[in-house]
């Protein structure tokens, strides 16, 4: 029996959203009483998070739901393009998948679920969705930088 590519870019997807549900169900459970720090390296705190990529506050009624669909549009776009390849391809879906969990979470409760956070720092508080977007777009654009 063949498995095809697509079907493993969706049960991989669909697995990076359940995680990132998971987690971030996990936290809005159990940490919304306090913190628990790990290691001395980071702590889990529960936070909600208003605003976009790092807090930045936007409005939730027009320019958020502007600005996923414009970095949809592009990531789609960029799919498409023959300049890009496969396993970058996979990578824009990735991000697509940890993107639709953050929306998730903005539809159901008007703001995101954070909650790790670098300690001892009051940074930025983030998620398992942030870490994958993060990461995934920093490889594709190294690897777009690297075809030019």
């Amino acid at each position: 029996m063949r498995i095809n590519r697509f079907s493993i870019v969706v049960s991989i997807c669909a697995v990076v959203i359940v995680l990132d549900q998971l987690t971030k169900w996990l936290a809005k459970s159990y940490l919304t009483e306090g913190s628990v720090l790990i290691s001395g390296l980071f702590r889990l705190r529960f936070y909600e998070n208003p605003g976009i990529a790092l807090g930045i506050p936007l409005s939730p009624l027009f320019f958020y739901p502007l600005f996923i669909f414009l970095v949809i549009g592009f990531l789609i776009w960029q799919t498409r393009s023959p300049k890009v390849g496969v396993r970058i391809s996979y990578l824009h879906f990735l991000v697509l998948a940890a993107a639709f969990g953050n929306f998730a979470d903005r539809i159901r409760f008007g703001y995101v679920v954070d909650f790790i956070e670098f300690y001892p720092t009051q940074g930025p508080i983030f998620n398992l969705a942030d870490i994958i977007i993060v990461v995934g777009i920093l490889i594709i654009a190294l690897k777009i930088i690297k075809k030019h």
